[in-house]
């Protein structure tokens, strides 16, 4: 008697368990195969909007990467297009020509407005018997800056680069005068000969007023 109740209680629960599973399986197995998986879910308009925000944060980059490879094409073009024949010499007097000092230190252009210029730093080469210099060129705009290395000498008064090197605005040259202003040294590109009256204006108010803001716009300027 007891064994018969333990086979209808067995058969009782297997009864049961077939039908949770007839109502229970289907669910898990639609679930198995659309399920809640996060690989298998639908994307929702967060995740389109973040997939969009790293598109265009991709394009932005691409974009200016693109600008910064023309920007330096436009630049090194000027500078094959330069022509040092066609500079007018540059004529100064002669008692304010700098021939036998260091031009080592930082020398700067900036314009009027202050939103762009150029940087000259010279380092002399440590070996002794080689007296070039070691030249870091910077310049910039409000929006762009562009860095150019170079060797130069000095023969007598004048500052001879190895290559040609051109402002962000302003002109292209491969050689500057060193001259003494007011107290002051400058360094004076010489295709600034082709506005002598501007350049000789400026350094009249440099001397005569103690404006230099003209002349720092023409010239590079020591800052001692």
């Amino acid at each position: 008697m007891a064994g018969r109740d333990l086979r209808t209680l067995h058969n009782v629960e297997e009864d049961r368990a077939a039908v949770v599973l007839q109502i229970v399986g289907p669910k898990v197995e639609n679930q198995l195969i659309v399920g809640d998986c996060p690989m298998f879910k639908k994307p929702r308009w967060t995740d389109w909007f973040a997939i969009l925000g790293i598109l265009v944060i991709l394009g932005m980059i691409g974009w200016n990467r693109l600008e910064e490879w023309r920007e330096k094409r436009r630049y090194e073009d000027r500078i094959a297009a330069f022509r040092p024949e066609l500079v007018q010499p540059l004529i100064l007097p002669a008692d304010r020509v700098v021939a036998g000092e260091s031009l080592s230190g930082r020398w700067e252009t900036v314009a009027p407005n202050k939103h762009f210029g150029s940087t000259i730093v010279f380092d002399l080469s440590e070996d002794v018997a080689d007296r070039r210099y070691d030249v870091e060129f910077t310049t910039k705009t409000c929006t762009w800056h562009h860095s150019s290395q170079r060797t130069a000498e000095l023969r007598e008064g004048v500052v001879v680069l190895d290559r040609p090197i051109a402002e962000a605005i302003g002109p292209v040259f491969r050689q500057l005068h060193c001259v003494r202003v007011g107290g002051r040294r400058a360094l004076i590109p010489d295709v600034r000969s082709n506005d002598m009256a501007a350049l000789l204006a400026a350094i009249e108010n440099a001397e005569s007023r103690n404006e230099w803001s003209d002349l720092q716009w023409l010239a590079y300027l020591r800052e001692d």
